[in-house]
């Protein structure tokens, strides 16, 4: 049985105790992980005792990068319980198109919160200082990121803008970062 998100410890148990094999979803890093990173960055919010309970009693764990799957089994996981997945990304529709300029323009899209790792981001963007560099954050900024927008929007060499169809920036963009601190593999990577 597989659980996409792992809110159900009761459905999980009554399916272990009929002999079934149970899998979650790991789309994102382990539990312990994210409360560790939430913590670091002014977070003090603890997983819901569902999602914990879910995590350990299911059989395996379909985790959506190496990196999901090794915090699950940092914390605890056998190896071999711990199953990887490469998502594709569709290359007919996303591919670069030509540029007729030679600006090197990096790209970060999604909401972004602390969690997101865009404060980061603008940070080494703006002390950076690159001649002929443009930063271009798409998405809705959360109000704990307030300040760190603010900042970013004072920069001419720097775009905030709020949800659009990412695909034409994905095209006139040299790089992608997604630096988020626990997403597996961020849905604007699809």
């Amino acid at each position: 049985v597989y659980f996409i998100p792992p809110f159900f410890p009761e459905t999980i148990k009554n399916a272990n105790d009929e002999g079934a094999t149970t899998i979650i979803h790991g789309g994102v890093a382990h539990y312990k992980h994210n409360y560790t990173m939430k913590k670091r960055i002014g977070i003090n919010k603890k997983p819901s005792k569902k999602y914990k309970k879910s995590v350990e009693q299911s059989d395996y764990v379909f985790a959506l990068s190496s990196f999901v799957k090794n915090t699950y089994v940092n914390y605890g996981y056998e190896d071999k319980n711990v199953f990887t997945t490469q998502i594709g990304v569709d290359t007919d529709r996303y591919r670069p198109k030509d540029r007729d300029d030679d600006v090197f323009r990096i790209i970060c899209v999604g909401n972004y919160t602390k969690l997101k790792g865009f404060q980061y981001v603008i940070k080494a963007f703006i002390s950076l200082r690159l001649d002929n560099a443009k930063l271009i954050v798409l998405g809705k900024p959360a109000k704990c990121m307030q300040k760190i927008v603010n900042q970013a929007k004072e920069k001419q060499n720097i775009t905030i803008a709020c949800q659009q169809n990412p695909i034409p920036f994905y095209r006139k963009s040299s790089i992608l970062i997604h630096p988020s601190l626990s997403d597996g593999w961020g849905k604007v990577v699809t």
